[in-house]
């Protein structure tokens, strides 16, 4: 459970804490050597520069133990003992992840969707093929740098969909928005999708998802209503979704798909 916890007296800090419960969350306890990292005094929220939050956190599914969790902004650290301890940030990885998934058909990787890209274009989207040792960013392609979502296809790790935006303001501001989803497979370049989406202007940051239970198909959130992909991203078409009347449509902030 991600959290932000007070800095000690006097400090003048929020800082990123993560919580663990092991009683279907009738209790819980800080795992507090999350803040002892080197780089934990660094982490800033751009927005509220004196605070941080832990923005994603993704359980490895093959590897007991092993959890991922994204500070926002300034770390992607690792633990190998279901949070007891933590590694701290590794060469050349991800500054700021936004969303980080993993695949059962695929050990070891990973795929971070981050906004390091909205000041050095071409590093918005992050990959690790061994655990998060080491990454690289395979970006050809992408039109706007500043990554939101990542989700992957349930039947197809090498098939992807991204969303993003120019920078920050473009993903969450009503005022100024504009995104993009775009799709990979194999080791093609990101090619945008438009078939059954909404015109990129105006449109804030979708989130994405995928279910386990429905190999090839994507779903999308964002201020224009859900969305769903019944072939691996290519096309799309709006859900009609019988929402309470009056009903005004905001940022998406997450979404969940799970198995009837």
């Amino acid at each position: 459970m991600p959290g932000c916890g007070s800095a000690p007296p006097g400090a003048g800090l929020l800082r990123s804490a993560i919580f663990r419960s092991e009683d279907q969350g009738k209790s819980w306890r800080e795992l507090a050597t999350l803040r002892a990292l080197p780089s934990a005094s660094t982490w800033s929220f751009p927005p509220r520069p004196w605070t941080s939050h832990i923005r994603w956190i993704t359980p490895d599914p093959l590897v007991a133990g092993r959890v991922f969790a994204a500070a926002e902004a300034g770390a992607l650290v690792r633990s190998l003992d279901g949070g007891q301890t933590w590694e701290d940030r590794k060469p050349g990885g991800p500054f700021d992840t936004h969303t980080l998934v993993m695949h059962r058909l695929a050990p070891n990787r990973l795929y971070s969707a981050a906004g390091d890209g909205f000041m050095n274009p071409g590093n918005g989207f992050v990959q690790s093929d061994d655990g998060g040792d080491t990454w690289y960013r395979p970006d050809d392609g992408l039109g706007y740098h500043y990554l939101w979502s990542v989700a992957a296809d349930p039947a197809d790790p090498n098939t992807l969909a991204v969303s993003a935006a120019p920078g920050p303001q473009q993903a969450h501001n009503p005022m100024s928005a504009e995104s993009a989803i775009y799709r990979r497979s194999g080791n093609s370049k990101w090619q945008q999708v438009r078939d059954g989406l909404p015109p990129a202007r105006g449109l804030l940051a979708s989130v994405l998802a995928a279910n386990e239970a429905e190999p090839g198909v994507f779903y999308a959130a964002n201020n224009k209503g859900l969305f769903r992909s019944a072939d691996a991203g290519s096309t799309w078409e709006e859900l009609s979704i019988p929402w309470p009347v009056g009903t005004r449509l905001g940022r998406a902030h997450a979404l969940v798909v799970v198995q009837e």
